[in-house]
């Protein structure tokens, strides 16, 4: 009996996806806080935009990441996360969304945790990173989070490069060795133009490309 739902949700989600619209998102960022000392908890914000109002926001939690309890100088990590389901909204639907992500997330490379220097209590390290996935949306319940409503049809995908900055502390120093926790870090996308810019880069230079070759054909007569 409970079948049906569950089929039917799947139909929808195909028969959305097939007449879809692939937006990119172009801007974002997310940070990341640790919400520990025994719970080995961090919650991560994020927010992704792109053209025509889309707006994406949510807060999630993470389980595991490079110092969430403890980390020794030597150790190599990154600050690698996923961007996990949450809630949302967007500028041209007045319901809550949830966001149903496809591989969703933030690569970044890799960090070797240095000793500290003496006196030095915190650290911190910027690497590169990558946005990366797509997603789907639903409207959801905001109480719960649910899908309570339609499949959307658009998919929404960003691939981008960016930048992460992760803060670190210093939790003991022993002889040749350092324990270091993370305290934050933070994820920038770099900002990609949109294609109308590249259209109006584009014929720019093609009129600055037409202005040098009617120079040159003065200057030859």
């Amino acid at each position: 009996m409970r079948r049906f739902p569950l089929i039917a949700c799947a139909v929808i989600l195909f028969a959305a996806t097939c007449s879809a619209d692939t937006i990119s998102l172009t801007q974002g960022f997310a940070g990341l806080t640790n919400g520990f000392v025994e719970d080995v908890t961090g919650f991560l914000s994020f927010s992704l935009s792109g053209p025509g109002g889309a707006n994406f926001s949510a807060t999630t939690t993470v389980g595991s990441f490079c110092g969430a309890a403890e980390a020794f100088s030597g150790d190599v990590c990154s600050g690698t996360v996923d961007l996990l389901p949450g809630l949302g909204g967007t500028s041209t639907n007045p319901n809550a969304l949830r966001v149903i992500p496809n591989g969703l997330g933030i690569t970044t490379g890799l960090i070797i945790l240095p000793a500290a220097q003496p006196g030095q209590t915190t650290l911190s390290v910027t690497v590169p990173a990558i946005f990366d996935g797509s997603f789907t949306t639903c409207v959801a319940d905001p109480s719960s989070g649910d899908c309570v409503g339609p499949f959307l049809p658009d998919v929404y995908k960003v691939n981008a490069s960016g930048t992460a900055v992760l803060q670190f502390v210093v939790l003991d120093i022993a002889p040749g060795v350092t324990s270091w926790q993370l305290a934050s870090a933070t994820y920038t996308l770099n900002t990609v133009p949109e294609p109308s810019s590249l259209v109006l880069l584009g014929t720019g230079a093609i009129g600055l490309l037409g202005r040098y070759m009617r120079r040159k054909v003065v200057q030859s007569r």
